[in-house]
């Protein structure tokens, strides 16, 4: 069977057939070995008088029904593939090891004829909420129809995902299906709550169908959002109480229109708000001087202070309230640590001690006005770059309570300045494995090719997931090429992962040294974070004095001119399906740990060139052009696009070249080729494919 040659890898096994008179279904889509033991089991069958008595398939090591490849083939809309598993005696219900039903993944990729195919062969439509995938992909209102005809459960939460995505026509079949306009779901408020993310045709469609415009505080959460200055002028009209705090909220957040509505609505423009004083001096403090003009113009009384906060007066320097705190009690602590998550939309509870400021997302603007929120609302003594002094939550913490200095560089005892992320981190130990535990998984896997007798070897470094077998869909390359796939040692242990990208290359080391023959150069590669991991692997290899002949650089931002990717932008790209999920299936929590893990020590890397003499010859850029969505305004993917690494994955790019690399690897001879797909989809089964004749075109045996 190795011997042969054949377009599609199943055909290896099903060519085969003739040969030893047997039968079995055809099922492209299901991957070699999986074939192969059919064929083994069909031919097992025959010689013991049993052929006419075929097992349902199963997938290989599972004992499920081949759910793998008809869930690859509904996600595509590959209805006769679909329809020819489903003859051949798939269950129509099975879920697959990677993610949901069928089902559930033609519903979210909006594949109507799949759909349909499935719900006539009784597939059970509450399976893996499929409804909930159809909903949270922001349109699909026929799918949405179908599945609740065919019985889906109509939930609140669908209701609250449809208003959150913008996808009214969903929220109107839902509506119609009995669901409640003013339930809370379980994940917390009401429809019309969280459609203040910017979805007009919502709000009109809920206040339409009487939603209640107070439950939930709606126009608290519109406020200040940012998203459509007419939100609030409607929720306003269709009842919402205008309060003071409202037009505390929209002052301190600079939303001008939001402020006019709550005044024309009759707030008084001089009354206190109960937890935020008055919003005139509240737009000055947060330098929103277009408000300040708009409420001055009201005749607000300028001699008004926030006499609650300790803030200053328009006007005057008188400062009032509490005096300022030069140690932190916890307490003190716990209220500062309150008001940073409530600036960041993040549960003060999920702080970790190790991660960055900038990685949580507090951005330098919103830095200065959180660190003045700091010393006024609680009256602690700090100063506007705390946060990048004091630049994990850590030291953050330690800092308060006075028993900590701001860290200081080893080069020139200066101030850490942590805006550039150029400043040392703590020194790590001669042995990089020391405090680490055992891996729980191998640190390498042969993708493809023997080793042993290949002309050359590639090593391919994983991405954030940390999944180095990820890599295995990819399509055979080059006969004489072996492929070898790094898995890091934190696999399903993140909880360990806390060394930076430099001491993971050096966990690798040895690994990439025992594998590779005597006397042949490198070949170094990675997807992501893969490709930091691949340089420094080829400053280790070349500092020994061993060659590296080739880099392959995967979709891998340049670390100089890119940053890593902030965790609200990991939460919301979770919760959109858009990273590894599925629909309303969520993404493994070892995988969301572990990319969570490798951000936080990419804000922390910032690599250094490669001397020109140590340089490899040639450097392969392989880019994707496809974003993960194709508007981010028009899809309600809820992420800021002043970020340059949001902005770069989320929407679809021109063609990239070099994009910084220029400056680590100088003098390399460049080449650039563009694969289908987006940044999270690139080892996906029919991306792969992309990426492999991609591959071929960089190496050459």
């Amino acid at each position: 069977m190795e011997g042969r040659t054949t377009t599609r890898r199943e055909d290896m096994a099903y060519c085969l057939l003739g040969i030893f008179g047997v039968q079995m279904p055809l099922i492209y889509g299901e991957d070699k070995e999986s074939a192969r033991k059919r064929l083994m089991e069909a031919i097992r069958r025959d010689a013991s008088g049993n052929g006419d008595e075929p097992p349902p398939p199963t997938i290989s090591g599972s004992g499920e029904p081949f759910a793998a490849p008809m869930w690859t083939a509904a996600i595509s809309g590959d209805v006769q593939t679909v329809r020819r598993m489903l003859e051949a005696g798939v269950d129509v219900n099975a879920v697959a090891e990677d993610g949901g039903s069928a089902l559930q993944v033609a519903a979210f990729r909006g594949q109507e004829a799949v759909v349909d195919l499935l719900l006539q062969w009784k597939a059970d439509p509450n399976l893996s909420t499929p409804l909930m995938s159809a909903v949270g992909s922001g349109g699909r209102p026929k799918i949405v129809a179908k599945l609740i005809q065919a019985g889906a459960a109509a939930t609140p939460e669908a209701l609250w995902r449809a208003a959150s995505v913008g996808n009214t026509a969903a929220a109107k079949h839902l509506l119609e299906a009995g669901v409640d306009v003013n339930a809370v779901a379980e994940d917390g408020g009401t429809a019309l709550q969280v459609a203040f993310r910017g979805q007009e045709a919502v709000v009109d469609l809920l206040v339409e169908c009487k939603a209640d415009p107070n439950l939930s505080t709606p126009l608290m959460w519109a406020v200040g959002s940012g998203r459509s200055p007419k939100i609030a002028a409607k929720l306003i009209q269709a009842g919402a109480v205008a309060t003071p705090e409202a037009l505390w909220r929209a002052a301190s957040r600079g939303d001008t229109a939001a402020a006019k509505a709550l005044l024309e609505a009759g707030v008084d423009v001089n009354a206190v708000a109960e937890d935020g004083g008055a919003a005139l001096s509240c737009a000055v403090l947060h330098g929103h001087e277009d408000i300040y003009l708009n409420i001055a113009r009201e005749l607000a009384n300028c001699n008004i202070t926030l006499r609650s906060r300790g803030r200053m007066c328009p006007t005057h320097s008188i400062k009032v309230g509490r005096p300022v705190i030069t140690m932190a009690s916890d307490e003190d602590v716990d209220k500062a640590l309150e008001i940073i998550g409530e600036a960041i939309s993040t549960d003060p509870s999920d702080f970790q001690d190790h991660e960055t400021w900038k990685f949580l997302g507090l951005g330098d603007l919103s830095a200065s006005a959180t660190a003045s929120d700091l010393k006024n609302q609680v009256g602690l003594d700090v100063k506007p770059d705390v946060f990048s002094k004091f630049s994990t939550v850590g030291e953050f913490k330690t800092h308060l309570k006075g028993r900590a200095e701001a860290p200081k560089s080893e080069a020139n005892g200066t101030t850490w300045q942590n805006t550039q992320n150029t400043s040392k981190q703590p020194p790590e130990p001669a042995d990089p494995w020391e405090g680490v535990p055992k891996p729980r998984v191998p640190l390498s896997v042969i993708l493809q090719g023997d080793p042993n007798t290949a002309t050359k070897l590639v090593f391919l470094f994983p991405d954030g997931s940390g999944a180095g077998t990820a890599y295995g869909t990819l399509p055979k390359i080059h006969d004489n090429v072996a492929f070898i796939g790094l898995n890091p040692p934190f696999l399903r242990q993140a909880q360990d992962f806390t060394c930076s990208i430099e001491r993971m290359a050096r966990l690798w080391i040895d690994e990439v040294r025992r594998l590779q023959p005597k006397g042949q150069k490198y070949v170094l590669g990675g997807w992501s974070a893969g490709g930091y991991y691949a340089f420094e692997v080829a400053k280790l290899l070349t500092v020994g004095g061993e060659k590296v002949e080739q880099m392959i650089l995967i979709d891998s931002p340049c670390r100089l001119r890119y940053e890593a990717l902030p965790e609200h932008v990991v939460e919301e790209l979770t919760r959109k399906g858009l990273m590894g999920a599925v629909g309303e299936k969520k993404t493994p929590e070892w995988l969301i740990a572990h990319f969570t893990s490798t951000v936080i020590s990419v804000d922390k890397y910032m690599p250094t060139p490669l001397p020109n003499d140590k340089v490899p010859r040639k450097v392969s850029f392989i880019w994707v052009k496809e974003g993960l969505v194709k508007n981010v305004a028009e899809s309600g993917l809820d992420v800021d696009m002043n970020v340059k690494v949001t902005r770069v994955l989320s929407e679809p790019r021109g063609d990239l070249e070099t994009e910084g690399w220029e400056e680590l690897l100088p003098g390399a001879k460049y080449d650039f080729h563009s694969m289908t797909g987006n940044h999270f989809q690139i080892t996906q089964p029919f991306h792969a494919d992309s990426l492999g004749k991609h591959l071929q075109k960089c190496i050459k045996p």
